[in-house]
């Protein structure tokens, strides 16, 4: 999770290497972080996904929206 700000590097070291994609959002659907996981789940780097919102990568009707 290079070039993240966070207030709790230990968190952020966990959240790197965790084998399943995790991202975190703004209150405007933002994408504010996301670890190397997501970026291979959904086939963009972590710079495309810090420019996307999350209704922007998954699908119409997903039941995390």
């Amino acid at each position: 999770m290079s070039g993240r700000k966070t207030n709790d590097a230990p968190s952020a070291q966990v959240l790197a290497v965790l084998p399943h994609p995790i991202l975190t959002i703004d209150a405007q659907g933002r994408i504010t972080s996301a670890n190397a996981a997501s970026e291979t789940f959904f086939q963009v780097s972590e710079a495309q996904l810090l420019r996307s919102r999350i209704k922007d990568i998954l699908p119409f009707g997903s039941p995390v929206l």
